[in-house]
């Protein structure tokens, strides 16, 4: 293991007791990746969806350790008997007089250098948040686990202050698809004009204003040239909303005012509970649990999902049924796509987000994915093909997370505590947090039935690895050859399954065929 190793997974892991478990660990990690040796030139399989290269078992680990540090370092819960620090009734709805919010609204003034100031106008869009609109809230507390980390990164690296993020639960409540009624769009609602000066590209395919980071960046770059006009944030969040022309026409009109609230009568009506909105939201994400109000948990967090480029198009219900992916959470994380299939841009590297546990099955299989895209759906054979559905068993991986047991895993994912232990080889049900478990799935896929002919003529021309000839009309002889698996054997042939070759040929659970043998494999005459 070289030195570089050795110090990155010191810094992922710096625990001691962690750090000597994972080196006693590690020997039997290699051993188990140099027993299945590669070919050195990858093999690109078109046959069935089922075929997914396993992850290197090194690799694995080490995101598994660095997914666990992330996870580690995330104060993030949806525990009440953790967040209710004020042990509210579930039901109660606690409201404050004017001096406890001006007194919070005080503390988060001191450490921005945005101005925030209490009002009537602010406290009505308080009382809206946290009053009227709760389960609103809920939702963008949880959704703001995925969205802030990266909004507060590229803030930063724009010099731009931090609590802009609140902005974009003003525009849009987190919402990445939310369309106004003027048709401004996305995270950042940029009108399709607006958004094209910042390079957002609309076509009839992608929306890049649906993109969470490139319409974060385009964000940030208006954010920034707004601030070098008017040199005043909340001036600043003003022509955001109704555009620097109306800020300036509103300055124009009021002999010279550039204080906000002196110049608020002035603006539009929409504009005027803007910037009281901004505050509104600023406060009440950072006073929450005094409000009795708790986050609802995303479909993921911004540690449990990476991105991969693009090579070739791709179609996401199909890449739903290749990564087993529910296809609600492919649309959920790419919204920059309309119409669910990812194109390749002429100027742009192609984007995908996954779910982090999906991109080794993504990069393992890419060239198998791209051949994928072009087979048939049963719904595009042409009429009258006979078909039939070939079951699949997939492999994918699950991450544990602070609090799961075996039992929550299992039915989550429609399977018993005992076949979670047979496939990751547990003796007890103990597992622990960053934990990879093993999760196997049976899918069905639809083929063209084969027609006698073509078995025939597999008969009379027998290749290596093919039936070599038949004792019966029900089934065939087929010799293993080297490197074959059940799962492999099962793929050759249209309705043929690895439990049903091993109910045929006798064969244990785990048994594996070995090379020289000819084993039963059932053909329909």
């Amino acid at each position: 293991m070289s030195d570089y190793l050795l110090r990155l997974l010191k810094h992922i892991y710096p625990g001691s007791i962690g750090w000597a478990m994972f080196l006693l660990m590690l020997p039997g990690v290699i051993r188990a990746s140099v027993a299945e040796p590669q070919d050195s030139i990858p093999q690109t399989r078109t046959d069935s969806i089922a075929w997914v290269e396993n992850d290197q078992p090194v690799a694995a680990m080490l995101d598994s350790l660095l997914y666990r540090h992330y996870f580690d370092c995330s104060d993030f819960t949806t525990d009440t008997s953790v967040l209710n620090i004020c042990f509210f009734p579930s039901d109660s709805v606690p409201r404050y007089d004017d001096a406890y919010y001006q007194a919070q609204l005080e503390k988060l003034n001191a450490g921005t250098p945005i101005d925030i100031t209490y009002n009537d106008a602010v406290r009505k869009f308080i009382e809206l948040y946290v009053i009227r609109k709760r389960n609103l809230s809920s939702r963008v507390l949880g959704m703001s686990e995925l969205y802030f980390p990266m909004f507060e990164e590229v803030l930063d690296a724009y010099q731009l202050p931090l609590e802009l993020k609140y902005l974009a639960i003003v525009e849009s409540a987190l919402n990445p698809s939310a369309v106004s009624s003027a048709g401004a769009t996305g995270l950042w609602q940029f009108m399709y004009r607006t958004g094209k000066l910042f390079k957002l590209d609309v076509t009839s395919y992608v929306d890049d204003r649906r993109d969470p980071y490139q319409s974060t960046i385009a964000a940030c770059e208006y954010l920034q040239q707004l601030y070098g006009m008017f040199h005043d944030w909340l001036l600043v969040l003003a022509a955001y909303n109704s555009g620097p022309g109306t800020v300036s026409r509103a300055i124009r009109r009021s002999g010279g005012v550039t204080d906000y609230w002196q110049l608020r009568k002035y603006l539009p009506s929409e504009t005027r509970g803007y910037v009281p909105a901004f505050i509104a939201a600023m406060y009440f994400m950072n006073n929450a649990a005094a409000h009795n109000l708790y986050p609802i948990p995303p479909r993921k967090m911004f540690f449990e999902v990476d991105t991969v480029h693009v090579k070739q198009p791709l179609k996401l219900d199909q890449l739903s049924l290749m990564l087993n992916v529910p296809m609600e959470d492919l649309e959920y994380l790419n919204p920059v796509y309309k119409l669910g299939e990812v194109v390749l841009r002429d100027k742009k590297p192609t984007v995908l987000t996954l779910p982090v546990e999906k991109i080794p099955m993504f990069i393992n299989n890419e060239q198998a994915i791209y051949a994928y895209q072009n087979k048939p759906a049963a719904d595009s054979l042409p009429d009258g093909t006979a078909v039939t559905y070939v079951s699949k068993v997939v492999k994918e991986y699950h991450t544990v997370r602070r609090g799961e047991y075996l039992g929550a895993i299992a039915y989550s994912n429609n399977c018993s505590v005992e076949d979670i232990r047979a496939w990751n080889h547990l003796r007890s049900n103990m597992i622990y947090p960053g934990q990879r478990l093993v999760i196997e799935r049976e899918i069905k896929e639809a083929v063209p039935v084969a027609q006698p002919e073509e078995i025939v003529a597999e008969k009379e021309h027998p290749s290596p690895g093919s039936p070599t000839s038949a004792e019966d009309g029900n089934y065939i002889m087929y010799e293993v050859q080297p490197g074959d698996t059940l799962l492999d054997i099962a793929n050759k042939y249209s309705g043929i399954t690895v439990h049903h070759l091993r109910q045929l040929n006798g064969f244990q659970e785990s048994q594996e065929p070995k090379p020289g043998t000819k084993i039963k494999v059932s053909v329909k005459g």
